[in-house]
């Protein structure tokens, strides 16, 4: 049995990465590392700027090192490489500093689920990108690749990305 193992759930807005994120945490025990962005958004009182996306990225990243056991699976939902596509995406250019700063996390990622968007939409005051979503999962499926990161794809309903992540984790367990 692996003493210490790092998920990362990784894709586009909606796609499932918190519900499976949770769900891992919950049937494992793991260590569950919530995505920043949320709480750093709710709390910014303006639009958000690039910088912002640097800061975020750099906190997801601080609490997943932070959490990290060498005796538990540690489960992040949503990690610094989201950062970088929505950074990729929203202001059209890539930055330097988030792109080390998932280079750091894949350091420590065992790893990366990757969540089809084949899910219903659900809106909230911080997704942005409703009808776009089949095209940013090719971007991250294609980041991933190129990054030559060990992941997984996860589709269809619930119950099946369910099983297929718990036959996985005790594949890999």
């Amino acid at each position: 049995m692996i003493n210490s193992f790092t998920i990362c759930f990784t894709g586009p807005e909606c796609s499932g990465k918190s519900t499976l994120s949770e769900f891992v945490s919950d049937e494992f025990g793991a260590i569950l590392v919530k995505e920043y962005a949320r709480t750093y958004l709710s709390d910014l009182g303006r639009p958000y700027v690039k910088e912002d996306l640097r800061i975020i990225a750099k906190a997801q990243l601080n609490q997943l090192i932070e959490s990290i056991s060498d005796r538990e699976i540690t489960v992040i939902d949503t990690g610094a490489e989201v950062v970088k596509v929505w950074c990729q995406v929203r202001f059209n250019e890539d930055d330097q500093v988030i792109y080390e700063l998932v280079q750091r996390q894949h350091a420590v990622v065992d790893l990366y689920v990757l969540c089809k968007p084949d899910i219903p939409w659900e809106a909230d005051a911080f997704r942005e990108s409703q009808f776009d979503r089949d095209r940013l999962y090719e971007i991250y499926k294609a980041f991933l690749e190129k990054e030559n990161v060990p992941f997984i794809e996860i589709s269809g309903e619930l119950i099946q990305r369910k099983a297929d992540l718990t036959e996985t984790i005790k594949f890999l367990a």
